[in-house]
Order: structure tokens, then C-alpha cells, then sequence
């Protein structure tokens, strides 16, 4: 296990900025990361060196883009928080364990990533390492480069012709994933005897045929042992993988089929899983877009509402105001009204006096006139009488 040192940290942010970044593409996020596995940027983070790396995160999205094109299939997409963690996770577990990101990432799947992120994002990385294993039965072995080989090849264990050149096939491809050498000792038996011993080392390009091995081998370091045994050995191992093609037809074509109608059912699985994710989201999207008319409904019919009742509101304060103003118009009319009456009634009372001295004065006058008016007629009627007596 390697310390996750400083130019781990460069390499992991690096890493983890990448695929947040990715969120903005137009591509879904897994098929992202799917060129990202597949990508000349991947081979040099596996490499293990910040120094040799342009930790520019643009940089590194265009190089994706000008490696494989733009595209927008797909529309699954992670958060970019998600993307971020499931970025630096990846690179964390490869760099301390000395491990290819494809081989990590075949182990915890991004989906599962993505899932348990919410839960995981907020823990050591040790911690979300034993956890996801726990999650997948799996140990700190599959972390194991021997561990690993003994699984690809088994010690004093019996294979066909056929069998062995898969193995070292395999071995291959193991040594090339964990840029390290292998060797490897075999044997070739007929009845328990003794045909052949040579020793395999693996080599980026080494040819993984068994009988081609050989002849190799019977070419250089036996090159002047008698041609004739050299090839009756080659034509022994030629008819020993000639019946071991034979017998093993059915059984391929057997396993073809079963790996066909497995391969078939498993893609019938992922489209009918496609298709009801499809509806599901289409569903979810029907529901959310009549929720929000609805809402937005509500809202209209509830912003109306509103706005009747303030007016409503607004024309009672006017009558009510209004009603205000002409009681208090009438409470200051009738004040005025009743300061008139008092006064009035002041006046009357006043003038009552008046009107009281007034009539003496008159009352006295007319009697004076009275007297007077009376004796000017007693002297008139003694002047008439006198008047008429001289007649």
C-alpha cells in the first residue's frame, strides 16, 4: 500500500475537479466516465506522476473532447458534489493501492458510487474503502497483485493445451494492468511423462499460444536437437489440441449459446429497465409539470383573490370613511345648529325684555295720544255746536 503523499493529493483533486466539471458536457455522466476509462488522459493519472500532468482542468475535458467528440446521448446526471467525490475516491483507491482506475472502477461501479455518496462523502476515504468492500462481500485481496494471480493461474494444477494458452493470455493482460513482471514455469505431460518444460515471462506483446511457445522455444535454445523429435513433439501437441477443439465444440458452442441467451436476456433486462426508467421519468415529469400548472393555477386564482379582497377592502375603507366624514359633517352641522338655537334662544330671551319695555313705552304714548285725540274732539264738537246755536 502506497502513502497517499502530496502528488497523490494533486492527482486526486485533479481527478475529482475533472468530473465535476463534467456535469456541464452534454453527455450523460456515465457515458463520461465511460470515455474517461477509455481515455489517453486516464493512462497517464495511472502513471502516477503530477509532474508529467497539465493539472488543468479545461485541459483535461477538452482532451476527452478531441479524443472521442462532443455528444449528447444520454441524460442521466450526477450532482456535480457526486461527480467530485466519485472523482477522488477513484483516483485515492488506485494511487494508494497501486491499482489501474479501470480495475477500481470495475470493482465499485459508478452507479453504486453515486449511490451511497450521500452517506460516504463525509467519512475518511479508509472508511469508504472497508465499507464499500463490505458492500460488495469483497476483501483488502482483491488489492492483492498475488493474491490475484494465484486466482488467474493455480500451482501443481492440470490444464488442457487450450486451457493454458487462455491462461497466459490472461496472464498477460494481468502483468500489463499492474505493469509488472511475471514468470511462470510449465510443464507438458503425455500419460505423466515428461514432454516439454519451459519458463513463461510475461512481456508486453509475447506471444500467448502454447505450441507457438514451444516451437519457439525448440527453435532457439534447442536448435540442434534432432529436427525429426522436434517435430513429431510439435505434431503431438498440434493433434492433443485438435481433440481438445473437438470435444470441447460442443461445450463451446454450448457456452456461446448460454452466454448468448444470458448476454440477451441481460440486455432484454437492461432495455426493459431502460424503458421503465424512461416512463417513470416521463410519468414524474407529467406529474411535475401538473403540479406546477397547478400550482401556478393556485397561485393566479389565490393572487386574484387577493387582489379582489384588497380592493374590496380598499372600497369599504372609502365608504367607511366617507360615512365618517358625513357623520362628522353632521355632528358639526348639528353643533352648529344647536350654538345657533342657544343663541337664538338667548336672543329671544333678550329681546323678550326689549319687547317688554318697548310695549310700556308704546302703551304710554298711546294713551297720551289717546287724551289728546279725545279733547280735540270736544273742542271741535263745541266749535260745531257753537257754530250751529248761531244758526
Amino acid at each position: 500500500m502506497r502513502e497517499f503523499d502530496h502528488n497523490g493529493l494533486l492527482l486526486a483533486e485533479f481527478q475529482g475537479k475533472l468530473f465535476e466539471k463534467s456535469e456541464e458536457l452534454n453527455c450523460s455522466s456515465p457515458i463520461f466516465i465511460r470515455r474517461f476509462l477509455h481515455s489517453d488522459l486516464l493512462k497517464k493519472l495511472d502513471d502516477g506522476n503530477s509532474a508529467m500532468i497539465p493539472l488543468d482542468v479545461n485541459e483535461g475535458i477538452q482532451n476527452i473532447l478531441q479524443q472521442f467528440g462532443d455528444s449528447s446521448y444520454g441524460k442521466e446526471k450526477y450532482s456535480k458534489s457526486a461527480l467530485f467525490w466519485m472523482g477522488y475516491m477513484y483516483r485515492y483507491i488506485a494511487y494508494t493501492r497501486e491499482q489501474t482506475t479501470g480495475y477500481i472502477m470495475e470493482l465499485f461501479k459508478h452507479k453504486q458510487m453515486n449511490a451511497v455518496y450521500y452517506s460516504f462523502h463525509t467519512q475518511d476515504p479508509e472508511w469508504c474503502i472497508r465499507s464499500l468492500l463490505d458492500l460488495n462481500n469483497l476483501s483488502e485481496d482483491v488489492f492483492d497483485n498475488n493474491s490475484r494471480l494465484k486466482k488467474i493461474i493455480s500451482s501443481n494444477k492440470k490444464y488442457s493445451l487450450q486451457e493454458a494458452s487462455s491462461i497466459l493470455e490472461k496472464l498477460e493482460e494481468h502483468t500489463k494492468n499492474n505493469k509488472s513482471i511475471e514468470s511462470v514455469e510449465y510443464s507438458i505431460l503425455e500419460n505423466q511423462d515428461l514432454l516439454f518444460r519451459d519458463r513463461y515471462i510475461t512481456k508486453n506483446g509475447n506471444q500467448t499460444d502454447i505450441i507457438l511457445l514451444v516451437k519457439e522455444t525448440l527453435d532457439t535454445v534447442f536448435r540442434d536437437y534432432p529436427q525429426g523429435e522436434k517435430d513429431l513433439l510439435l505434431n503431438k501437441l498440434d493433434k492433443a489440441m485438435n481433440e481438445n477443439i473437438d470435444s470441447s465444440y460442443e461445450e463451446r458452442q454450448y457456452g456461446i449459446e448460454s452466454e448468448f441467451k444470458q448476454e440477451e436476456e441481460e440486455r432484454r433486462n437492461q432495455l426493459e429497465l431502460e424503458l421503465k426508467q424512461e416512463e417513470e421519468e416521463r410519468i414524474n415529469q407529467i406529474e411535475l409539470e401538473l403540479k406546477r400548472e397547478k400550482e401556478e393555477k393556485r397561485n393566479h386564482l389565490e393572487s386574484e383573490l387577493k387582489q379582489e379582497i384588497e380592493e374590496k377592502r380598499k372600497q369599504l375603507e372609502l365608504e367607511l370613511k366617507q360615512e365618517k366624514e358625513t357623520i362628522n359633517n353632521m355632528k358639526n352641522n348639528l353643533k352648529k345648529d344647536l350654538n345657533k338655537e342657544k343663541l337664538l334662544k338667548k336672543y329671544i330671551k333678550k329681546n323678550e325684555k326689549l319687547k317688554k319695555t318697548m310695549y310700556k313705552r308704546n302703551n304710554i304714548v298711546f294713551s297720551i295720544s289717546k287724551i289728546i285725540f279725545m279733547i280735540c274732539c270736544i273742542i271741535i264738537g263745541l266749535s260745531l255746536y257753537k257754530n250751529l246755536l248761531k244758526l
